[in-house]
């Protein structure tokens, strides 16, 4: 997922610099291309926008796991919470 986001956000400032061309294109040979730079924005802005999506599930999937790797967090009936740690057996209990 986190190559999808940087892909996607990588095309989109591709796009972008696109459209600073497209604009300064524009003025300076006097063009009509509006429909060219309103293509080229909404793709830019639809580009970075799955991509922020994209990224935003990366972290959210790379949470969960650390939580299950680190432990489980639970309550009791007081509403307490607790943390379980559960050590991987590759883990040593000395930290350095």
């Amino acid at each position: 997922m986190l190559r999808l986001a940087v892909a996607f956000t990588s095309t989109s400032l591709l796009l972008a610099a696109f459209l600073v061309i497209a604009l300064f294109l524009v003025v300076l040979l006097d063009l009509e291309a509006a429909l060219l730079i309103v293509a080229i924005f909404i793709s830019c802005m639809a580009s970075l926008v799955i991509g922020l999506i994209y990224f935003i599930a990366d972290v959210n999937a790379s949470l969960s796991a650390l939580k299950l790797d680190i432990g489980v967090e639970s309550y009791d009936d007081c509403g307490h919470s607790s943390i379980t740690l559960h050590q991987s057996p590759n883990q040593s209990s000395y930290v350095q």
